[in-house]
């Protein structure tokens, strides 16, 4: 368990929570102030060996850790075979499994302020590789971060974007469930930021709301008939939280959604005559504050301007030589993008059509580059959630893998040539060339440790 996080709450802060909570404040006060802990959500199709922790009640497949280890020193947290993350915020997933349990090759998922990708690899898991979700952020430098967390993720049914939310109300697309985790004030990082103790006043609250609006407006005209927006913050003010989701059943045909919920989980219900609200403070399971809701559309989809297709700038592989890198499956197709080769499920390519005037990150996974007639495999492939690589696998010992993740020489020998997949306990890590007695490492300079390795940390033993 670490220590006890000490600061000062602004006094407008408290009030506010006295006003919006009444006796309650003072529980949810006590909360910021309790130790921190730190949970962890495990991919369900890489494997991770038993890990003997208790998990999140809300997310069977997730694990509260005694501590925070430093996970840049874990080859499994390379891999993807897990995702550090809030515990509250893994209650998206219970949400998805109520409102959307069942979905198909015609699903269609849009997380509107994805990065870092947290639950962005949430929705990827609930679709188990059917149909689309589209990862949208603004900011570059944050959808660089998402890409590389959902490169890791390694399905091949997600794209990653960069476009604001007011040019995404002008595309043909339409979605069965968008999240907007908006922008808002930070309260519920006070405990685990202590800086954004410095950010909040009253006038940010009001200006968080009012971008929020702007947001979730541009999102529910995004939704098909029957859709749903699920409407999240990190924060505990009912401005940036109940008051929208009224805003929002006021002001579009949205009927807001009931989620049951085990009357053992500490979760406070936030409702009134028409909407139901859930908001999450610090707790035991590694949560920090969190607010959602979910609002389900009544009307018929928006219409817009019907726009003529642009041509993509996608070209099919052929297959003769995508099995150089990785067996197509039927429903994949595998596609060059200038000097890039993605690999993709065969309904993404369509649907770029239906986002004219967005900027596409990220299509698939970029497992290689094209160079004359040859594939060269790149870091994606390593990261696919299945093995069907037409390449060779090599497993590699936890100080081996740190050594690889830090760009430094190990001994690798091996009567093979050529390119191989490093591995950690059965999941990729990235790859390698055999040269004679040498080897290239071919590891992205974005997923390289920087960090200098304690020589007592190069060892087999896992850091949790």
């Amino acid at each position: 368990m670490q220590n006890m996080p000490t600061f000062e709450l602004p006094e407008d802060f408290k009030m506010q929570l006295a006003q919006d909570f009444g006796n309650l404040a003072d529980t949810i006060i006590e909360a910021i102030h309790s130790p921190q802990t730190q949970a962890i959500r495990l991919h369900p199709k890489k494997r991770m060996r038993p890990l003997g922790y208790p998990c999140v009640p809300w997310h069977s497949n997730s694990a509260i850790l005694e501590k925070r280890p430093s996970f840049t020193l874990d080859p499994r947290f390379h891999s993807g075979s897990y995702y550090v993350q809030d515990a509250n915020s893994m209650f998206l997933s219970h949400i998805c499994q109520h409102i959307l349990p069942d979905p198909n090759e015609n699903t269609t998922v849009l997380d509107m302020c994805a990065a870092p990708g947290g639950k962005s690899t949430i929705l990827a898991d609930h679709l188990n590789n059917k149909g689309i979700l589209v990862a949208n952020e603004v900011i570059q430098a944050r959808a660089q971060i998402l890409k590389m967390n959902l490169e890791k993720w390694g399905y091949t049914n997600t794209m990653v974007t960069q476009s604001d939310p007011d040019q995404w109300s002008k595309v043909a697309a339409r979605f069965d469930l968008i999240l907007v985790d908006a922008p808002c004030s930070g309260e519920g990082l006070f405990r685990k930021d202590p800086d954004a103790i410095k950010e909040w006043s009253t006038e940010h609250v009001s200006l968080c709301s009012n971008r929020q609006k702007r947001i979730s407006a541009a999102a529910v005209s995004l939704l098909k008939e029957g859709g749903y927006l699920v409407y999240a913050t990190c924060t505990y003010n009912d401005q940036e939280n109940i008051k929208n989701i009224e805003w929002l059943c006021d002001a579009f045909d949205l009927e807001s959604v009931s989620i049951p919920v085990d009357g053992h989980w500490p979760i406070l219900k936030r409702e009134s005559s028409q909407t139901h609200g859930y908001q999450f403070y610090p707790n035991a399971y590694g949560g920090e504050g969190f607010f959602v809701s979910v609002l389900h559309k009544t009307s018929p989809a928006n219409t817009v301007s019907k726009r003529n297709p642009k041509a993509n700038d996608l070209t099919n592989i052929a297959k003769d030589l995508s099995s150089q890198l990785v067996h197509v499956e039927d429903d994949e197709h595998m596609s060059a993008f200038k000097d890039k080769i993605l690999l993709h499920t065969s309904i993404l390519k369509p649907f770029l059509d239906k986002l004219e005037g967005i900027r596409i990150i990220q299509m698939g996974q970029h497992i290689g580059q094209r160079k004359k007639e040859l594939l060269l495999p790149y870091h994606g492939l390593s990261l696919l959630v299945d093995h069907r690589l037409g390449i060779e696998n090599c497993t590699l010992t936890r100080p081996e893998a740190l050594a690889f993740l830090k760009k430094e020489t190990f001994s690798f020998d091996s009567s093979d040539k050529g390119w191989f997949v490093t591995q950690y306990q059965g999941n990729g890590l990235g790859l390698l060339k055999q040269i004679g007695r040498r080897f290239n490492n071919y590891l992205p300079e974005s997923y390289r440790i920087r960090m200098s390795i304690p020589k007592d940390e190069m060892t087999d033993e896992d850091v949790f």
